[in-house]
């Protein structure tokens, strides 16, 4: 269709690739929120090179962590992007520092496609207080 000043109109076909581009189709592990063990959620779009963690149910520290075998006293939560298959593949998103309602949130913006570099879970982990202890807390493969 042309408008009265001789364009085309392309508004259905513009709106169909924004429509398409808003789904994340084509970005390799493009998420929404999902659930990040029992503590919280998480939001991810390595495509974009985002990651936010907002915990909900963290004890408030310092916490008393239970590893299975022993248990020490946490004074830090750190959340990290890494990769299940290799270890040294990781990326820090954020020191997490719980309120009196267990809730604290943690944002990287990297502005950058991370998606080549094969992450594909999320971890909170609990360190001691000088850092001779930690406990994965929370692990969630990204979806």
């Amino acid at each position: 269709m042309t408008t009265r000043y001789g364009r085309t109109r392309r508004t259905g076909a513009f709106a169909a690739i924004v429509a398409v581009l808003s789904l994340g189709v084509g970005l390799p592990a493009a998420g929404g929120g999902f659930a990040l063990g029992d503590i919280g959620k998480a939001k991810v779009n390595l495509g974009k090179g985002s990651v936010i963690v907002k915990a909900t149910n963290l004890p408030v520290l310092p916490a008393e962590v239970d590893t299975g075998s022993g248990s020490f006293t946490a004074y830090l939560y750190k959340a990290y992007v890494n990769a299940s298959t290799d270890p040294a593949v990781e990326i820090f998103v954020g020191d997490l520092y719980p309120n009196g309602k267990g809730k604290a949130a943690a944002k990287l913006k990297l502005k950058g496609d991370v998606s080549g570099l094969g992450l594909d879970q999320i971890v909170v982990v609990a360190f001691s207080k000088d850092a001779s202890q930690s406990f994965d807390v929370a692990v969630a493969p990204i979806q």
